[in-house]
């Protein structure tokens, strides 16, 4: 399974579903599925950047954290 996020925004309730999301799908993993997710942001965007870390560090899950 491969999640792509691409946001534009991200705030404080959109990082709660987000992170619900995300939760819902380790579940794969811990099923010994694959996950695979890409985390998208633009260029000068640190904050979308670092919500893709904060992510990776709650999950104990790799997440590729890809500037585009």
């Amino acid at each position: 399974t491969i999640l792509n996020f691409k946001l534009e925004f991200i705030n404080s309730g959109s990082s709660k579903l987000i992170f619900d999301i995300l939760t819902k799908f380790k579940t794969l993993i811990d099923n010994g599925k694959e996950l695979i997710i890409n985390w998208y942001y633009c260029n000068n965007d640190e904050d979308i950047r670092d919500a893709g870390f904060r992510f990776s560090n709650l999950l104990d899950h790799n997440i590729n954290i890809i500037k585009e």
